[in-house]
């Protein structure tokens, strides 16, 4: 990702950022979209943005989506089931209650 001072961009820019606050500008090559500009506000997560973007990441969810078709996979509640399989009983945890059953744990501390 390149990142580049707004003073160094060319002046039409500026006028663009501004109405880019408003509502996003798609930017076309002969009438073919090639780019986005979008205002990142408060609400925006910029990592989650530039991530659905990247090729790279677009790939790999291709990739998993081809693996793994729909209706292919375990159901949320299938997967806590198994989960408290593997558990076991849940002595010492929190119950439906909220309440613990037992003294809480202590972690060792390094020193």
């Amino acid at each position: 990702m390149k990142t580049v001072e707004m003073d160094d961009v060319a002046p039409s820019l500026s006028s663009l950022v501004r109405q880019a606050r408003a509502e996003p500008i798609v930017i076309t090559v002969r009438g073919k979209a090639v780019a986005a500009l979008t205002a990142i506000g408060t609400n925006t997560d910029l990592e989650n943005l530039l991530v659905s973007n990247d090729p790279r990441f677009q790939a790999l969810i291709e990739r998993s989506r081809a693996r793994n078709p729909p209706d292919t996979g375990l159901s949320t509640a299938e997967v806590r089931r198994r989960l408290r399989q593997r558990r076991g009983p849940r002595s010492g945890r929190a119950g439906s209650s909220g309440k613990r059953t037992s003294a809480p744990r202590r972690r060792a501390v390094r020193r």
